[in-house]
């Protein structure tokens, strides 16, 4: 026989919260986690064959927003392991949100609006290391905002992702000069 675990506090007790998951949902979230395997696996199955095909728009659908539904779900899975159920809806709103992007991409045609959320994505990539190269009207702007938050210097990356940068701006902007972006 199980003995019972105390609810110590009424506000946050991550150890009753588990013992209440282990005893009244542990089949529920087997079962779950046996779903995200199995999601894990057909991600990339969906992956190798879209990229024998060669199509762009079905890797930004697969790879992009499959793969971030997935990443939720297992979060989501992992918070409601643990008893985290208020956590829990935060990867909640991540895996809503990637179904409702799938689906729009899905049902908008994913030619062009897959190809739009992928150079979203890689206008975004620009500017994240835009901010790293000194100089630029992106690190200026950074170091402004960080200062006016924190009043101190922002931290500086890595000499490797600062010596990267460059060359990953220069192969974003090649991409985006291409017609069919």
């Amino acid at each position: 026989m199980t003995l019972e675990v105390p609810n110590v506090d009424a506000v946050l007790d991550p150890a009753y919260a588990k013992y209440i998951v282990e005893r009244h949902f542990k089949d529920h979230l087997a079962a779950a986690r046996d779903l995200a395997d199995y999601w894990a696996d057909l991600l990339q199955r969906c992956i190798a064959s879209s990229s024998k095909t060669g199509a762009e728009e079905d890797l930004v659908v697969i790879a992009g927003f499959f793969r971030n539904g997935l990443k939720a779900y297992d979060g989501t899975l992992v918070c409601l392991e643990a008893g985290a159920v208020g956590a829990a809806h935060i990867t909640l709103r991540a895996l809503w949100e990637a179904e409702l992007y799938t689906k729009w991409i899905l049902k908008g045609g994913k030619e062009r609006w897959g190809r739009q959320a992928y150079v979203a994505d890689m206008r975004r990539e620009r500017e994240w290391n835009r901010r790293i190269i000194p100089g630029t009207a992106e690190a200026q702007n950074y170091e402004s905002k960080w200062q006016d938050t924190f009043g101190s210097a922002p931290p500086q990356p890595s000499a490797q992702m600062a010596a990267a940068a460059p060359a990953r701006v220069a192969e974003i902007d090649g991409l985006l000069a291409l017609d069919k972006y």
